[in-house]
Order: C-alpha cells, then sequence, then structure tokens
C-alpha cells in the first residue's frame, strides 16, 4: 500500500514554509489553534481538534528543508464510529520543502503509515486536503488560513 503524499507549491519563501511548520505560533494559523508545541527536536507536539487528539515526536528539523515527526498517541473521534482510534501511532509525517528557484517553495508531505488500509483514510485525506492545500498555503501567502477552532 502506497503512503498518502500530497505534493503542492506555495508562492512564498522556504523560510515562511518551514515556520509555518514548526512553530506552535504557525501550525496555529493553519491546523487547530488548540495546541502546544515546540520548534525542538526531541519535543513533543500536542494538536488538538475537540475531542480529537494526537501527541507528535519532533523527530527532526531542518531549517527551511525537512520537518519529520512521529505519533506517539492519539485518539481519533469521527463523525462515524471507528474499530480503532489510535491508528496513527507509529506513522510519520515528513514535510520535505524545497526552494523552487524563484522566491517560491515546492512542499511534498509524506503520511508514512498512512494507507487506504486504514479505517480512518478518507476521513484523514480530506483533511490533509483541507489543512495542507487550502489552509497552509493561505496562510503562509497570505497571512490568513482556515484552522481547526471549535
Amino acid at each position: 500500500m502506497n503512503d498518502f503524499q500530497c505534493k503542492f507549491k506555495i508562492h512564498a519563501e522556504p523560510k515562511k514554509v518551514y515556520e509555518a511548520i514548526s512553530t506552535q505560533h504557525g501550525l496555529q494559523g493553519w491546523w487547530t489553534v488548540d495546541c502546544d508545541a515546540e520548534s525542538k527536536e526531541g519535543s513533543k507536539a500536542t494538536l488538538r481538534f475537540g475531542e480529537t487528539y494526537t501527541v507528535m515526536w519532533v523527530e527532526k528539523l531542518i531549517p527551511n528543508k525537512q520537518i519529520r515527526w512521529k505519533c506517539l498517541e492519539q485518539h481519533h473521534v469521527a463523525d462515524r464510529p471507528l474499530q480503532k482510534q489510535d491508528e496513527w501511532v507509529g506513522t510519520h509525517l515528513i514535510f520535505d520543502i524545497k526552494d523552487n528557484g524563484s522566491g517560491g517553495t515546492e512542499l511534498n508531505f509524506t503520511h508514512q503509515g498512512l494507507n487506504e488500509s486504514l479505517e480512518c483514510y478518507d476521513i484523514c485525506e480530506e483533511r490533509w486536503g483541507h489543512f495542507l492545500k487550502k489552509s497552509l498555503k493561505s496562510y503562509v501567502e497570505s497571512g490568513k488560513g482556515d484552522p481547526y477552532d471549535n
């Protein structure tokens, strides 16, 4: 099974994209306003979406190039009942940031371990589409994202 991937262009410098993904302030601007995160390898980031929450371990931070997290804990509450509410545990989120040479950025996101065999795949695919291609892109380009906010 293939891991979930999403690749797109952002009209902003890599530094701005990196800061939006690697800092608490940035995450609050496009993903969820209710989060605790530190821009430090070996730290934990907790992201809350109402009753749903995810705890990530910050595995790698390469300024303006890559962010890599590992999911340590998850409690996923969905509109439909899920048999397993922690399918993300053990998966990796990898944000590869590449300067496109003309003042913009190409973001290649891979969620290793998120594939069609998981019950939550269709929900996650739809939400990643929103949060990455719409909210993150808008936040970095215009300063206004569409994060989860009860």
